[in-house]
């Protein structure tokens, strides 16, 4: 995990910023966009580009981030609503499903 191999390398004053998707983007990704995901719930994993990837609630973040010594952090959400943004990804989703 990212944090386990971040903490003991970064600089007392250090940032880490990571991108990590969170349960809510899958269900915007197959609800709203109409994306054709497979989930598994109970492992919190869904099959994307690059097959199974792990996804997390605020709540698996902060718990991971409090195990592994990060005290002060900050958990912001990023969403893609612009249209194109929405259409470019989907492209990325459909031909890598193509591919399987």
């Amino acid at each position: 995990m990212i944090f386990v191999e971040t903490k003991p390398v970064l600089r007392r004053d250090g940032r880490l910023v990571s991108l990590a998707t969170i349960v809510r983007n899958v269900f915007i990704a197959r609800n709203q966009w109409g994306m054709d995901l497979q989930l598994d719930l109970e492992n919190h994993r869904e099959w994307d580009t690059s097959g199974w990837q792990c996804f997390y609630t605020s709540e698996d973040i902060e718990r991971l981030m409090r195990a592994n010594g990060f005290e002060e952090y900050r958990i912001e959400r990023v969403l893609f609503p612009a249209p194109d943004e929405i259409k470019h990804i989907r492209q990325v989703y459909v031909q890598s499903l193509k591919d399987v």
